[in-house]
């Protein structure tokens, strides 16, 4: 999912990001990954407000899934 999309979800919800660079066009893997967008301590990188990640992949028609989250696997969540 592209960020500016997410963006679009959020707000659905009255939701918001902490934090936020001026680009939206790189998708949501590509925002956690890459340590995008720290300005201080107080508002670090986009990673850090993860809470939940669900990884699914196809194989061969079946679909699979691994998640993870901050609530369950807190030492998988490094930060905040």
């Amino acid at each position: 999912m592209r960020l500016w999309k997410f963006l679009e979800e959020l707000e659905q919800r009255d939701w918001c990001l902490d934090n936020l660079g001026s680009i939206s066009d790189q998708t949501m893997a590509g925002v956690i990954s890459t340590g995008t967008h720290g300005s201080s301590i107080e508002y670090g990188v986009i990673s850090n407000q993860v809470a939940q990640l669900l990884t699914i992949w196809s194989n061969l028609g079946g679909g699979n899934y691994f998640s993870i989250s901050r609530r369950f696997d807190n030492d998988m969540f490094p930060g905040k």
